[in-house]
């Protein structure tokens, strides 16, 4: 088994569960939407890009409206692909410079569609989960409303999508003892 797991699944499926319970066998633990805004916070030319994408005059060299942001590219297709665009090539170019020459990483990555630019051998394992279940998880943490979750939830891939392209699938519909038994045998089967 590849020591590079990731874990992918749409909104409130149990991705940062999942990662959260194998980490305690080693992994380091790696989540693109932190890396992904670390990133926009260092990086000059990329605020530039999203201050046009955005049509601001804000060069977000103060503060970064993270919310503003998610809310705005979530309900636009074209805003969210051009979006994708400017982040994801210096994302995947600073995860594969942090993972080259090392391995046990899990990476939690939502966009499944995203994970072959990760250059090393990688193990995918899906999470999924009812839509109301995801969706009661997603609300119950008052970070987003239900609008939001449809429109995040309408964007991502259907679960086809992620069954088709992942090595692992687990649907966690149940209690998180089960998830950590899926996990721990996909674990030891590959190691």
């Amino acid at each position: 088994m590849s020591r590079i797991l990731v874990i992918s699944g749409p909104i409130g499926s149990g991705k940062s569960t999942a990662c959260k319970y194998l980490k305690k066998f080693g992994y380091k633990y790696i989540n693109s939407d932190s890396l992904a805004k670390a990133m926009i916070k260092k990086d000059k030319s990329i605020k530039v890009q999203l201050s046009k994408l955005f049509n601001t005059k804000n060069t977000f060299e103060k503060r970064i409206p993270w919310k503003s942001i998610r809310n705005t590219i979530f309900k636009d297709k074209k805003i969210k692909s051009n979006y994708d665009k400017i982040v994801h090539t210096i994302f995947y170019k600073e995860l594969n410079r942090v993972i080259n020459n090392h391995n046990n990483f899990i990476i939690e990555i939502p966009l499944i569609e995203t994970v072959s630019l990760i250059k090393k051998d990688k193990t995918i394992i899906s999470i999924l989960s009812k839509k109301a279940n995801r969706r009661s998880r997603v609300l119950s943490r008052n970070t987003i409303d239900d609008i939001l979750f449809n429109d995040i939830n309408n964007l991502q891939k259907k679960d086809s999508y992620y069954v088709k392209y992942s090595d692992y699938v687990i649907h966690n519909n149940g209690m998180i003892e089960k998830l950590n038994k899926q996990l721990t045998k996909i674990i030891e089967k590959n190691i």
